[in-house]
């Protein structure tokens, strides 16, 4: 059985699953142990096993959690635009104009341009 398509949580959850198990399985072999030793035995090494594999478990939730990086938040790049203007500009005072400051996405959202004068990529091509 793979356990890689599971997620850290559910590993989690069949760890706790099979440690209660193996107590039980356990108390069974204390209690049978009193009636027959070779039975009670035998639930004694099931509980022993399922309690390994509740380990087992819990060890691969943990590798699984250290493997899985939190997003990490780009921040947010700002541009300057002008009420009657159709260009975005890096540098506010590109435009020669009262501009205003709002985010790089926003402004290509409502169809302004890139200003090819204070661009920091138009060199780049």
């Amino acid at each position: 059985m793979t356990l890689d398509k599971y997620s850290s949580k559910a590993l989690k959850r069949f760890s706790i699953i099979f440690i209660i198990l193996g107590i039980l399985w356990m108390l069974i072999g204390i209690v049978v142990c009193l009636s027959s030793l070779l039975g009670g035995i035998f639930f004694l090494v099931i509980g022993t096993l399922s309690i390994i594999q509740a380990v087992f478990y819990h060890k691969k939730a943990q590798l699984k959690n250290s493997k899985e990086k939190p997003v990490e938040q780009v921040p947010k790049t700002y541009v300057f635009v002008t009420p009657s203007g159709k260009k975005f500009h890096y540098n506010p005072s590109c435009s020669g104009e009262k501009c205003y400051r709002i985010p790089l996405d926003t402004a290509k959202k409502k169809g302004y341009t890139e200003c090819k004068r204070c661009s920091p990529y138009s060199n780049w091509s």
